[in-house]
């Protein structure tokens, strides 16, 4: 049994004990590498990703190498391309380990068949494609709507911690700035 996983699943659908054992069955654990890619551009995401233990994140490179994270993700998130692994289309996208981690993985068919076995699985997932568009229309109207140093503000009440794990350029890469940018935000909210 995976307790997080379950943990995960249990804050939109409650299984029965028998469920559980389905689901459980149906994913596969996995062990990572610090810097191991799970995805590169021009690969399908076959695999849906819970991450069980460390830190990833999804980036892309622009022409002139520039890299833009668009998530970043830990322990009881899941990670991966969405638009990949429900076209089973080519991806744009690298996912990489920022530390060691393992994570449980469940291949598209294998999930489209547990569907069937536990129809809750559907319901999870569908809210789970919601969240993730909630998300990513926050963030873009964040952008839009708030300054680089409220925007970080928000990055350390939302993700209290994260900051001692990962590199301070992924951070700056997230929220949209330089990582010169941020350094300066930083050491001037520090002698506040």
């Amino acid at each position: 049994m995976y307790p997080n996983l379950l943990e995960s699943l249990s804050k939109h659908i409650a299984l029965t004990p028998e469920e559980q054992e389905l689901v459980c069955a149906a994913f596969k654990l996995r062990s990572v590498v610090k810097k191991e890619c799970l995805l590169r551009p021009g690969q399908v995401f076959h695999h849906a990703t819970f991450v069980r233990k460390g830190c990833f994140t999804m980036h892309t490179f622009d022409k002139n190498g520039k890299a833009s994270v668009v998530q970043i993700a830990v322990e009881g998130w899941w990670v991966g391309d969405i638009y990949s692994f429900l076209t089973q289309k080519p991806s744009e996208y690298f996912v990489e380990a920022i530390e060691s981690a393992e994570v449980l993985q469940i291949h598209h068919e294998k999930l489209e068949e547990l569907y069937t076995r536990v129809p809750k699985m559907e319901r999870y997932f569908r809210i789970l494609v919601q969240n993730a568009y909630i998300t990513f229309q926050n963030r873009v109207v964040s952008s839009m709507r708030q300054t680089a140093q409220e925007r970080y503000m928000e990055f350390q009440q939302t993700r209290p911690g994260l900051e001692q794990r990962i590199p301070l350029y992924t951070i700056a890469s997230y929220l949209g700035i330089r990582p010169e940018f941020l350094s300066r935000i930083r050491k001037r909210m520090a002698g506040r």
